[in-house]
């Protein structure tokens, strides 16, 4: 298969972030289901059995408490955040699921997900690591002459708006030059 899609990305997470952003482009029609088991969780090697993506309303269900702030003098609580959740992470689904994925990537599950990627057409073209603190971030290259698809929904209707323009317009001199 000609790869299709080429992600270039800063940090192992949003590299990876960008690779199901591609999928997500290709299959505009996967449910949370089809990306888990496009992307199975056994990618990460992780040592828990959460999955890589689950709908935003579940996610705090997976958060942990790290340190209690009533022990060491603190207002609040620490959390471990197990997904991204800030609105500029959510893959927003065709079905109206807010799909969120995980937060932590090392370096053996990033290759797995990137190698396991190609088989949609999905290459990693660069990939670079981000000074510490600093934010992490991806973009997509369309390649071979690949065209996303566009979902009937964001097609534009200008041809339909031109007409009633120009009706209306006709209209208009009609009615001034009688």
């Amino acid at each position: 298969m000609a790869n299709k899609v080429r992600v270039f990305g800063k940090a192992q997470n949003r590299t990876v972030q960008g690779i199901f952003n591609a999928y997500l482009i290709m299959y505009p029609n996967a449910t949370l289901k089809d990306l888990n088991q496009a992307f199975p969780q056994e990618l990460r090697w992780a040592k828990d059995d959460f999955p890589l993506f689950v709908d935003m309303k579940d996610a705090p269900k997976f958060d942990k408490i790290i340190s209690r702030g009533e022990r060491k003098g603190e207002k609040d609580n620490k959390f471990d955040f197990e997904y991204f959740t800030n609105a500029k992470d959510i893959f927003n689904l065709k079905d109206g699921t807010k799909a969120v994925m995980r937060q932590m990537w090392w370096e053996e599950a990033y290759k797995n997900v990137a190698k396991h990627a190609e088989q949609y057409g999905i290459e990693v073209a660069n990939f670079e690591y981000r000074e510490p603190f600093s934010k992490g971030e991806y973009r997509l290259e369309y390649l071979n002459g690949y065209v996303p698809p566009v979902s009937a929904k964001k097609q534009s209707k200008w041809w339909l708006w031109l007409l009633l323009g120009l009706l209306l317009v006709g209209g208009a001199l009609c009615f001034l030059l009688k």
